[in-house]
């Protein structure tokens, strides 16, 4: 990754080189040439797919338990947990309707009157 220098900073791409900022700074790096459909097709990535699509799994799981939380109780420290917790729990293969019960007892309770 290079630095952008000069007076004309870049965002987008030219050719095969994409240009960007990040944390206020501007660089430019060369496209890969890994894209969606070799992804997608290629057998060397199958490990990766996989992977992926117990990440998406947990990640739909976490946001199901999450919209049950309160708008007062929501925070992303807590949003954070149960994703992780899901992902581990998805990494075991544990069947989803148990992956569920096991992030609402992360749930704050709601206090008591």
């Amino acid at each position: 990754m290079a630095k952008q220098k000069g007076a004309i900073l870049l965002s987008g791409s030219l050719s095969r080189i994409t240009f960007y900022e990040f944390g206020g700074k501007h660089y430019a790096r060369s496209k890969s040439s890994l894209d969606k459909k070799r992804f997608n097709t290629d057998p060397a990535f199958t490990r990766s797919q996989a992977s992926s699509k117990r990440f998406s799994q947990a990640n739909k799981l976490a946001s199901e338990v999450y919209r049950q939380v309160s708008k007062e109780q929501k925070s992303n420290a807590l949003f954070c947990l149960l994703k992780s917790t899901a992902i581990r729990l998805v990494n075991q293969y544990m069947d989803p309707s148990e992956i569920l019960s096991r992030l609402k007892q992360l749930l704050p309770q709601p206090e008591a009157s």
